[in-house]
């Protein structure tokens, strides 16, 4: 199980901080995409053509 291999790791400070800081960049990556993929949702609604075509 996948679960077995990251109690060691959560045991860990420092391994700790890696995981954080990878899941914080993991969640600020899937926001920004969630972001952008709102905003070009809402300009194809408008009829917005800010893409240069």
């Amino acid at each position: 199980m996948k679960i077995n291999t990251r109690i060691p790791a959560l045991a860990n400070p420092r391994n700790y901080n890696e995981l954080v800081f990878v899941a914080e960049n993991y969640v600020n990556r899937a926001v920004c995409r969630r972001a952008a993929a709102l905003e070009r949702r809402e300009n194809r609604k408008k009829g917005n053509s800010n893409n240069g075509r």
